[in-house]
């Protein structure tokens, strides 16, 4: 079961200049693949943001929160989306077991059915709004793994600001 978070992030910083974003401030922020397959999260001010690259798994703009109120929200739909894939393709089955259960809880996927493969039980997700599947292989993941999971998770995907709706400027 996915952790409640309820914690502080620190300042952005743009990740091409290193000057700290002020508040109020829009920025970018991205989901890059780095050359050792890992994903970072980059956050850039809009002066440096040239626009996504190749190695870009998807990215949305934000504001700089004039306050910090400690809550966290996640990252656009089509973004969690697309780092799930990330996950599924880069073969990383108990990352994106968790993931599943995190997009499952925010009502973004739903259970179709459970599948026994060679794998073991697998279940049928289905994408609420594309009906786009996919099967995802039931794990038993240790709890200091599942800890590292969320972790990565909120690095990646969580910021202390309200994501506008998504539209055309998203990936």
């Amino acid at each position: 079961m996915m952790q409640q978070y309820d914690f502080r992030r620190g300042g952005k910083k743009c990740s091409a200049t290193e000057r700290l974003l002020d508040p109020g401030e829009i920025y970018w922020s991205a989901l890059i693949e780095l050359a050792d397959g890992q994903t970072t999260r980059l956050d850039f001010s809009t002066d440096a943001w040239e626009g996504p690259g190749d190695d870009c798994i998807g990215f949305w703009k934000q504001q700089v929160p004039d306050l910090d109120t400690g809550k966290v929200y996640w990252a656009p739909r089509s973004v969690l989306l697309a780092y799930f894939r990330h996950q599924l393709e880069k073969n990383r089955p108990e990352f994106a077991f968790v993931m599943s259960l995190l997009l499952l809880q925010k009502r973004i996927l739903s259970l179709k059915d459970s599948i026994e493969t060679e794998d073991g039980t697998a279940s049928i997700l289905v994408d609420r709004k594309t009906s786009e599947t996919y099967e995802v292989v039931d794990m038993d993941v240790a709890d200091q793994q599942i800890e590292s999971i969320q972790n990565e998770l909120a690095e990646h995907l969580f910021s202390n600001q309200p994501i506008p709706a998504e539209d055309e400027t998203e990936s």
